[in-house]
């Protein structure tokens, strides 16, 4: 089976790729290095059940994780909806590196 056809195959619920799909995905993974965290109010991710503490856990998971930036006003395209504020966001988690 072609790869894109056997991801497109193995989507879960909320479409994104399941472990099944990819074996280096594991449960307790880590994120190994600085991250910042962004993501606009109304983007549709947030409405996910769940999702409210998957953020609030980031730090178990990202445990560089440098911030956290919720986009007031700003649905799932944010570095469109609110480029100026992204990029002061990005420029700012990359001088502290």
């Amino acid at each position: 089976m072609p790869m894109l056809q056997m991801l497109c195959h193995s989507r879960d619920r909320c479409g994104s790729v399941s472990s099944r799909a990819r074996p280096d995905i594991r449960e307790g993974a880590k994120v190994n290095v600085p991250a910042l965290y962004m993501v606009g109010d109304r983007d549709l991710i947030m409405a996910l059940p769940g999702m409210d503490r998957a953020v609030a856990n980031l730090p178990n998971t990202v445990p560089r994780l440098r911030g956290k930036l919720v986009l007031a006003d700003c649905g799932h395209w944010a570095q469109q909806e609110r480029a100026s504020e992204v990029n002061a966001a990005m420029i700012s988690f990359l001088r502290e590196l």
